[in-house]
């Protein structure tokens, strides 16, 4: 292979591009790292605030790495990490809470759809299991 002094220079200076570059990046990159976590920490209180409204009531892992462009399993175990608690379960704690306070006024079968369970039956099954009695007892009692 036959250079010319423009080749030599050319690869010279590409050469020396690639050690700046690398110093650049090497005292850059804790800090961009760090930047992430707290990009993560603000998303995952912020998917945490987002789940106390209505609109949440209904979504799955899936919309929420839709709606927040995170990987779901990524965000299960930081919102898991972060409150002790998994994503889905906080999700179904605060849509029962939210159950809780619209039977004083609604239906049992309003409150089911409203809070987003496909039937009265499974909606029943876990306000039992999370208050100790029935959607209808707790409306009537």
């Amino acid at each position: 292979i036959v250079c010319d002094k423009s080749d030599k220079n050319q690869i010279r200076k590409k050469g020396l591009l690639l050690e700046i570059l690398d110093i650049i990046i090497g005292e850059n990159f804790e800090n961009a790292l760090s930047s992430n976590e707290g990009e993560v920490y603000s998303v995952v209180h912020h998917i945490k605030d987002f789940i106390k409204s209505e609109s949440a009531h209904k979504m799955s892992l899936d919309d929420f790495e839709k709606q927040f462009g995170y990987n779901k399993y990524h965000i299960e175990k930081l919102f898991k990490k972060q409150f002790g608690v998994g994503l889905i379960q906080y999700r179904n704690k605060i849509r029962l809470l939210s159950a809780r306070e619209l039977l004083k006024n609604k239906s049992v079968t309003e409150v089911a759809e409203i809070v987003g369970y496909q039937s009265i039956y499974s909606f029943s099954r876990a306000y039992k299991n999370h208050f100790g009695k029935s959607p209808e007892k707790a409306k009537n009692g």
